[in-house]
């Protein structure tokens, strides 16, 4: 099994291409998933921040109502900023000896 693969054909995906995708993952997601997802995240947040009160020492967490405004806040960012980085970083094809790779 090689480590590299060999790239035989790479491209990037038009302007108008990418325009349409866009558009078809705007009519095929539902209105809540980006939310849904940034309390998912937040959830996972709160989570790690609940095991980390578990612990007995010297460092203690900061209070839950600061936690949990960040961890709203930042789920929600890392919801909308992972989709738009995703419409903006996978614009290339690459085809290699193991198949097709968007990136």
């Amino acid at each position: 099994m090689a480590l590299l693969t060999k790239t035989l054909v790479s491209w990037n995906q038009p302007r108008r291409f990418r325009e349409q995708m866009r558009q078809r993952e705007k009519r095929v997601l539902n209105w809540w998933a980006k939310p849904v997802f940034g309390l998912g995240l937040a959830s996972i947040f709160l989570l790690q921040w609940y095991a980390a009160t578990l612990k007995d020492g010297p460092q203690k967490p900061p209070p839950f109502e600061q936690t949990l405004v960040v961890a709203i806040c930042g789920g929600i960012i890392l919801a909308y900023g992972t989709f738009w980085l995703a419409q903006i970083l996978l614009d290339s094809v690459a085809v290699n000896d193991r198949g097709f790779q968007r990136g």
